[in-house]
């Protein structure tokens, strides 16, 4: 008991930071936004000027995407939980991934989803960041092309009722060294990567007394399998 109530505490101090770390870094990226859309609009548009401009506003959406997933890593919004059904959000999220630069044409996406509703008790947003950073993950190991594939069917685990959502690619694959790290924070293969996104992904189902688990073989690709409890475990962060 006094381990789980220290373990709530430091967990509550570290989300804490997080968010002031964050707002205070924000607002300045914000500004620079800002300001390069201005100078884009005002200044000669030469081929230097417009590199030079496109490198600094993919750094701010680095610095952007980073500080959300790390403020999701170190305390997880326990927003409002209602009925939804996986199927539309899903495709929702392939309909956004279509406009990421790491998407071209040479990849394809297969869909197998149960023709009737999959619904869940769970928060929109929250479930939407966890098959977007296991969609972004497929399509970002696929840059010579191939296949994004994305099942998701009714599965009864236990006494409890359920949803499986299996998100599999065509890429490079993970060698089985890399297997005990993938879920760590700050573990990255990738020169971009952040090294958060499935620690996000792990955390935020974690609070759902949901679990994942992962294929993967070199040169071949990798599934992620994901299960979400019809109603999810009541909303407090996840490890307190």
């Amino acid at each position: 008991m006094k381990k789980s109530l220290e373990k709530s505490r430091q967990l509550a101090l570290i989300g804490e930071i997080a968010a002031n770390l964050a707002h205070e870094i924000r607002n300045p990226l914000a500004s620079i936004g800002g300001s390069i859309q201005m100078l884009k609009g005002n200044m000669a548009q030469d081929k230097t000027n417009a590199r030079l401009m496109q490198i600094i506003l993919r750094g701010k959406d680095h610095l952007e995407s980073f500080l959300k997933d790390f403020l999701l890593m170190a305390r997880p919004a326990l927003g409002v939980r209602e009925e939804i059904d996986i199927r539309e959000t899903i495709k929702d999220s392939i309909e956004s991934l279509r406009y990421v630069a790491d998407w071209h044409e040479r990849l394809d996406v297969v869909m197998a989803l149960t023709d009737d509703p999959l619904t869940i008790r769970a928060n929109k947003t929250e479930i939407r960041q966890i098959l977007w950073n296991l969609m972004l993950n497929a399509v970002q190991a696929m840059p010579d092309g191939g296949v994004l594939k994305v099942d998701a069917r009714p599965l009864r685990v236990g006494e409890r009722e359920g949803a499986e959502i299996s998100i599999g690619d065509t890429g490079c694959g993970i060698e089985e060294q890399q297997f005990s790290k993938i879920f760590d924070p700050f573990y990255t293969t990738r020169d971009a990567g952040t090294g958060l996104g499935l620690a996000v992904v792990n955390r935020i189902l974690e609070a759902y007394g949901g679990k994942i688990y992962m294929q993967s073989e070199p040169g071949k690709g990798s599934v992620f399998t994901i299960w979400l409890p019809v109603h999810a475990a009541a909303a407090t962060a996840a490890g307190s």
